[in-house]
């Protein structure tokens, strides 16, 4: 029983919040995307699917700068961005996955494998979404 209550405890510490993640949103909505970069950046490196993709949408749109991420400029912000999508789409995130897949007649840098993977792993989230759904409201009496 001590074990899991180690375990427990440890995952509470290192996992991102919600809340944290909700100002990063804010952030990026009044303009200050290196407040928004670092929360998106902390929360994707402890495998947070909603902040890496969000830090993969600011590459993209130009919002990562120098101050930032010394290594970005204008020839790998999607290459770099589709990075933060992949890992998104990797951990089970279906709209990441959908990111993908919209984005690929509008940036070169995905490849036919990258699109096909990301269609894939959209189609089998999206079934997987839908089952679950499909499961769940199964289990709803509506007579009473």
């Amino acid at each position: 029983m001590k074990k899991y209550i180690i375990f427990f405890v440890f995952t509470l510490l290192c996992a991102f919040d919600i809340d944290e993640f909700d100002k990063g949103l804010d952030a990026i909505r009044a303009g200050e995307y290196n407040v928004a970069y670092d929360i998106f950046y902390k929360g994707c490196e402890q495998n947070d699917e909603l902040s890496c993709e969000e830090l993969g949408i600011m590459y993209i749109n130009g919002e990562v700068s120098t101050s930032e991420d010394n290594t970005v400029n204008e020839k790998n912000k999607n290459k770099k961005g589709l990075e933060f999508l992949l890992k998104s789409c990797k951990l089970g995130y279906l709209n990441a996955c959908g990111d993908i897949v919209s984005l690929k007649n509008s940036i070169d840098e995905i490849s036919d494998e990258l699109y096909e993977y990301a269609s894939n792993m959209y189609d089998e989230l999206a079934l997987e979404f839908t089952q679950n759904i499909d499961e769940n409201t199964s289990k709803i009496d509506i007579d009473n």
